[in-house]
């Protein structure tokens, strides 16, 4: 049976409580990992990964659309070819699930 010590990261990487959600995202890419611990005062007081910052933009550009009838986002343009299908997943829930409250008027 497999363990969560051979599926482990070993390398634990920490961002600092009020560094932004692209400084998250740059740490992430530049270890390949999929979270960050946040800290504070030197202690852990969080995780964020992937999906959050993804959901978290979703959720704004939904915002900054507003109500109404319609998609936002078109997954037919702008999708590179080297985007992690996980992200693309991430999205498309996010999108799915937070877009019913902008389509009620």
């Amino acid at each position: 049976m497999l363990t969560v010590d051979q599926l482990m990261t070993k390398s634990l990487v920490n961002i600092e409580s009020g560094r932004s959600a692209i400084e998250a995202a740059k740490l992430m890419t530049t270890h390949k990992v999929g979270s960050v611990f946040v800290q504070k005062d030197n202690r852990i007081i969080g995780i964020v990964t992937e999906p959050d910052i993804i959901r978290k933009e979703a959720a704004r550009v939904l915002a900054s659309y507003g109500r109404g009838h319609g998609h936002v986002f078109n997954l037919g343009h702008g999708v590179s070819q080297f985007t992690d299908p996980d992200h693309v997943g991430a999205l498309v829930d996010a999108v799915h699930e937070l877009s019913v409250d902008f389509h009620r008027i």
